[in-house]
């Protein structure tokens, strides 16, 4: 099935699904698929691409730093213990979570209300998991063909980091769906519509930061997605005031009204 973010992270790959619910599901998180039964989570894909990963590096790291002489035997100039060095600065979890930061694909993680409570989305395990489960998902896809998996798996390893193409061409590309949703803003409906973004998978859940000021409560609305944070400018005697006009202004932003 067609999914937010789903154009995106195969261009970012370079890789075509035909299988595109293996896309899907690797971007499930079991908190996700426990709330939604229909959705298959991603652990086992984790499993697979763990394996990929390690057949690609190994390749990669062969091919660079060896090769067979006259006698076809293989002549490497690093030895084991330098091969093992440089296979775990590659693939340890800090350098894969970077990775995935780079590809901006934590964005698209479908995670439960747990999971959402706890930021796991900006944990490091959950975006180590994620690079895991994509390489999975590509190799169940390709049928395991080592020059799919070693070219995609080069692709994510070397990532450069691209915050526009994460955030504004994003939004642009989806502007015309999420405004045929939610019409055009109200600031009593602005929460709600939000949230329906959210569980419709079009955004990431809107978080609201709130100050209680001497002139009353001030709210900050924080969406992923959004190029800004959103406050109301004058206090207001009411939580509730305050949050509504912070998420219409995050609408506003994310729909691409000016005024």
């Amino acid at each position: 099935m067609p999914f937010n973010g789903s154009d995106y992270i195969q261009n970012r790959l370079n890789y075509t699904f035909k299988k595109e619910n293996l896309l899907l599901q690797a971007i499930t998180r079991r908190s996700y698929s426990s709330e939604n039964p229909a959705y298959q989570n991603n652990q086992v894909l984790e499993f697979i691409g763990d394996s990929v990963l390690s057949l690609c590096t190994v390749k990669t790291l062969c091919q660079e730093s060896g090769n067979f002489n006259k006698y076809n035997q293989f002549v490497s100039t690093k030895d084991e213990g330098q091969l093992t060095e440089k296979r775990k600065s590659l693939v340890n979890k800090n350098n894969l979570a970077e990775c995935i930061d780079n590809l901006g694909f934590a964005q698209f993680l479908l995670l439960g209300k747990s999971d959402e409570n706890n930021d796991v989305r900006n944990k490091t395990g959950a975006k180590e998991d994620t690079f895991e489960a994509i390489l999975g998902a590509v190799a169940l896809d390709c049928n395991f063909d080592i020059a799919t998996l070693n070219r995609v798996c080069n692709t994510m390893l070397k990532a450069k980091p691209t915050q526009i193409q994460k955030t504004s061409n994003l939004i642009d590309n989806n502007t015309k769906e999420m405004r045929a949703e939610v019409g055009k803003p109200k600031y009593e409906t602005a929460v709600c519509k939000l949230n329906e973004l959210y569980q419709k998978g079009y955004i990431s859940k809107a978080k609201y930061i709130f100050e209680n000021t001497k002139s009353g409560w001030k709210c900050t609305c924080k969406v992923q997605e959004c190029n800004h944070n959103w406050s109301n400018s004058e206090p207001k005697n009411r939580k509730s005031e305050a949050r509504q006009i912070s998420a219409f202004w995050v609408l506003m932003d994310l729909l691409g009204y000016k005024d």
